[in-house]
């Protein structure tokens, strides 16, 4: 098994400013060498293993830059009369989703998710239909942390064992 890193803080992007969202409404995406090496090189993986940390309720803005220089029609997915059809099958996914302040248990003055609905509806739009995810929420006002730590650590072995 090949396994290829992406860090989206630290291996820069390509822009999708003006230029390149009218090229993709125009139906000619913006394929320039750095975004078709990116896309080349994500749309190769089987798996894929996200590490999303909520920042103010949804993803952080690198992780949708990569969302928005990923998704190009006709690649990654394509656009008829009935909707969004998804054109990386076959590929699965796992989405770790971190926070420091939402759990999924706490009032709606706490925050509401806008991450993983968002990310996983993402995955799906784009084909990755199997996605398994693993949820740990540091603001633990259960007093359950420990707990929850193990349990994710345990699934995230579970998982990397039926790759």
């Amino acid at each position: 098994m090949k396994v290829d890193t992406l860090d989206l803080f630290e291996d820069p992007l390509p822009p999708c400013d003006m230029e390149a969202g009218a090229a993709k409404n125009r139906g000619s995406a913006n394929r320039g060498m750095s975004s078709r090496a990116l896309f080349d090189r994500f749309v190769a993986a089987d798996y894929y293993l996200f590490n999303i940390p909520m920042w103010n309720f949804g993803v952080p803005y690198v992780v949708k830059q990569l969302v928005d220089v990923v998704s190009q029609p006709g690649l990654t997915f394509s656009l008829s009369s009935k909707g969004y059809t998804g054109l990386l099958r076959g590929k699965r996914a796992c989405a770790i989703y971190t926070s420091g302040v939402f759990h999924p248990d706490s009032s709606p003055e706490f925050g509401r998710d806008f991450q993983s609905t968002y990310f996983t509806h993402w995955l799906n739009s784009v084909g990755v239909k199997d996605v398994e995810e693993i949820r740990l929420n540091a603001a633990d006002r259960s007093g359950t942390f420990a707990d929850d730590l193990n349990h994710a650590c345990a699934r995230a072995a579970e998982l990397g064992r039926r790759l």
